[in-house]
């Protein structure tokens, strides 16, 4: 028969009795076997051998904390970015009250930079920082170009004026019609069409604010272009020429629209097209057509403006174009009207005031010219009696 093996189960409170039974003892080296005191010893060893060894103090050379004398090159260029930081705040100042006098600050600071070629590279940033905020800041334009032609450096506003005109030509040169022909590609339909749903997915509320703020962009720089006209900076010839190229690039953007060859990629390109030339088109009409209008035209510039409209007041009606878009080009074709009015009423007033002029004119020669003539038969008689009695 098996035996049974009993199994005792320790509580708590019997480790507790153990501990204070031996407790007294556990204080005596004595009461460990002789293994466990060789484990002591060495480990009492080990750790008194681990001392952390003070190092030995050495004169510390301060050298180091001298402050180096800097280079004239970098105090001046460090002055330079100062006064260039100082600059830009000015143009954040700017407002219809003060312009006249944060011009004034403007070329003092500027003419406080030593060396020529830094004048010349901080003038130039500083330009290219005010068309920028030209450009953000559209309703802020003409103030910007009254600061511009304040500038004492006339030689490098101009330069700066032909640049912008430049960079004006550019911009409608990228908004020409596309070719259909050369563009086409019969191979790559398929690809066309998978990258162009492939942009469609990755389109986000950032490239819708960046669209937007381009949209800003092509406001400003046209309000920019048309305040230099106002200020005779840029020719009636000039603005005509921007003025018909923007509408040419719409009507031949249109012709590809109608083209039923055209490729899905062309429509998307030339729909694009038409609202950026529209976007430029009209702030450049609004801002300077009270201007054009009061300039005495030749009659080739006058034919030129008719036709001008006449192609616009078109393409307001074209279903092709969004209404959005043909809804501002009906809006410049109703201030066109009403500057046309206002001219015509003008140049009526001005032929009224004329004749009455020459009118005047005419009666007071003839009254001159109508005096009472000399009793001459009295004259006679005076002399007759004057002989007599002499």
């Amino acid at each position: 028969m098996d035996s049974i093996q009993i199994i005792k189960n320790y509580t708590v409170d019997d480790f507790y009795e153990v501990k204070n039974t031996i407790r007294d003892q556990l204080g005596d080296i004595n009461y460990f076997s002789d293994d466990v005191k060789s484990f002591f010893e060495k480990l009492i060893q080990n750790n008194s051998s681990y001392v952390r060894k003070k190092k030995p103090y050495h004169q510390i050379n301060e050298e180091w904390r001298k402050k180096k004398t800097q280079n004239i090159k970098n105090v001046n260029q460090d002055q330079n970015e100062k006064m260039y930081q100082e600059l830009k705040g000015l143009l954040n100042r700017i407002s219809p009250n003060n312009y006249q006098s944060i011009s004034d600050e403007i070329n003092k600071s500027i003419e406080n930079y030593q060396d020529p070629e830094d004048r010349d590279q901080y003038y130039g940033m500083f330009l290219n920082d005010l068309v920028k905020k030209a450009r953000m800041e559209a309703n802020y334009c003409v103030y910007y170009v009254k600061i511009l032609l304040s500038l004492n450096d006339k030689e490098i506003v101009n330069d700066f004026i032909i640049m912008l005109k430049e960079q004006y030509n550019s911009v409608i040169k990228t908004l020409k019609p596309i070719n259909n022909k050369l563009e086409h590609n019969d191979d790559n339909d398929e690809n066309d069409n998978e990258n162009d749903n492939n942009e469609t997915e990755q389109e986000t509320y950032d490239e819708f604010c960046l669209s937007r703020k381009h949209k800003n962009f092509q406001k400003g720089l046209s309000q920019l272009i048309a305040e230099l006209f106002n200020s005779h900076k840029i020719s009636i010839n000039e603005l005509i020429t921007y003025l018909t190229n923007f509408v040419q690039n719409i009507i031949g953007n249109i012709k590809n629209l109608e083209d039923d060859t055209i490729f899905d990629n062309g429509q998307k390109i030339s729909n694009k097209s038409i609202e950026d030339n529209i976007l430029y088109l009209s702030p450049l009409i609004e801002k300077s057509i009270e201007q054009l209008m009061k300039i005495n035209l030749q009659n080739y510039q006058t034919d030129k403006i008719h036709t001008l409209f006449k192609n616009i007041e078109t393409l307001s009606e074209n279903k092709l174009i969004p209404n959005k878009n043909r809804y501002l080009l009906a809006d410049l074709i109703d201030l066109y009207t009403q500057q046309k009015k206002i001219k015509q009423t003008q140049h009526m007033n001005s032929r009224f005031r004329n004749n009455n002029q020459n009118s005047n004119h005419q009666n007071s020669n003839n009254h001159h010219h109508h005096k009472k003539p000399r009793n001459t038969d009295n004259n006679n008689n005076v002399k007759q009696e004057y002989r007599k009695k002499n």
